[in-house]
């Protein structure tokens, strides 16, 4: 019973091959209410606007690799933390060794950077752990800080590009 309870659930998943590094470029997720349910956003009780979910959901549509983490792998973790010390919070988007930053720049978000980290975690449980025990810190740099999860530590890259792009 507990075995035909499991091949139903798997049975009722959507095809692997649809989404993911191994897609067969069947088109991209429109499937907003998913995407959604594959953010975690942290500190707990911070929750993500309509204004950067939608944004979020664009940069998806139009690169899936900025946000892999929708497709495969653990959820995707969304930190919202005041990096520039504005009284405004930045959303960082982690996968590890590097991440993005995003910031609402004349009420629209956009990329502004990533955060890297060259020793990085040796494993993303260990990485989603010090983000749930809250052990996340700004580092004082000038302009935008870095900032510390658990030991770690990550530097502020500011972006190559023009603000306003969504693929940015």
């Amino acid at each position: 019973e507990k075995v035909l309870g499991r091949a139903k659930l798997v049975l009722t998943e959507a095809n692997r091959r649809e989404y993911g590094p191994l897609a067969r470029g069947q088109g991209k997720l429109s499937d907003k209410v998913r995407f959604v349910t594959r953010i975690e956003v942290y500190p707990k009780g911070k929750t993500l606007s309509e204004a950067l979910s939608d944004f979020l959901f664009t940069v998806y549509e139009k690169d899936r690799y900025q946000l892999s983490c929708i497709d495969a792998g653990p959820p995707c973790a969304v930190v919202l933390v005041d990096l520039d010390g504005d009284g405004s919070d930045e959303a960082v988007v982690v996968h590890g060794y590097s991440t993005n930053v995003y910031a609402r720049q004349a009420n629209l978000w956009a990329k502004v950077g990533q955060l890297q980290s060259y020793a990085g975690y040796r494993s993303r449980d260990e990485l989603r752990q010090a983000l749930m025990e809250g052990r996340v810190q700004v580092i004082p740099l000038p302009k935008l800080r870095g900032i510390e999860i658990g030991t770690t530590r990550y530097t502020f890259v500011p972006a190559s590009c023009e603000p306003k792009q969504p693929e940015c």
